[in-house]
């Protein structure tokens, strides 16, 4: 009992944590797009895939000509993974804890007005599984006798699963776009 109650004090400790107000005004806002004067698409190029593989994206699409790289899904980070940089806020640490879910990142480089703009989107989704129809007559009343460890492995293995869009992740994407942001100004 007593380390229940502990338990769900740390735990209460971490949430509290998690949810602290922002520590200026620049880290609440979010951000969609960056433009750089004094960079080339090369060198932003490099700095993007850089900073993508740092937090465990792995790239599955980057053309320099047209400036865009995507990122293969990457499974949502868990509490107790805190290598991991891909929660970005309390809400989507809980999220991540609560649901099997996976990101994919999108970024664009255009030039814009003799600089060179960078948009990142962040998609996240969020796994579903449904139960498949039965598919004989037996199957409908085992519910109610009791299920063996096979017959759950089938009724496990024979469920539809689908990724549900949740829509865009802007905080990580902000936070995506502040460390390129950052990484090139110290190249200069």
């Amino acid at each position: 009992m007593k380390l229940l109650k502990s338990l769900n004090i740390i735990v209460i400790c971490i949430n509290i944590l998690l949810s602290a107000g922002c520590g200026s005004k620049q880290h609440c806002e979010t951000v969609k797009k960056l433009c750089f004067s004094k960079a080339d698409k090369e060198q932003i190029m490099k700095t993007t895939e850089d900073v993508l593989s740092r937090m465990s994206f792995s790239i599955a699409k980057s053309d320099v000509e047209s400036g865009y790289i995507k990122t293969r899904p990457l499974r949502g980070a868990q509490w107790f993974e805190f290598w991991r940089k891909d929660n970005v806020g309390a809400e989507n640490s809980t999220e991540a804890n609560l649901h099997t879910i996976r990101r994919i990142v999108e970024l664009s480089i255009n030039p814009e007005n003799e600089e060179f703009c960078v948009n990142c989107n962040v998609k996240v989704q969020r796994l579903s599984m449904v139960d498949a129809e039965p598919k004989r007559a037996s199957d409908e009343y085992e519910i109610f006798l009791g299920k063996s460890t096979r017959l759950k492995q089938r009724e496990f293995d024979s469920m539809q699963k689908s990724w549900i869009e949740l829509g865009e992740d802007e905080k990580l994407s902000t936070k995506i776009l502040r460390q390129i942001e950052q990484k090139i100004k110290n190249s200069q």
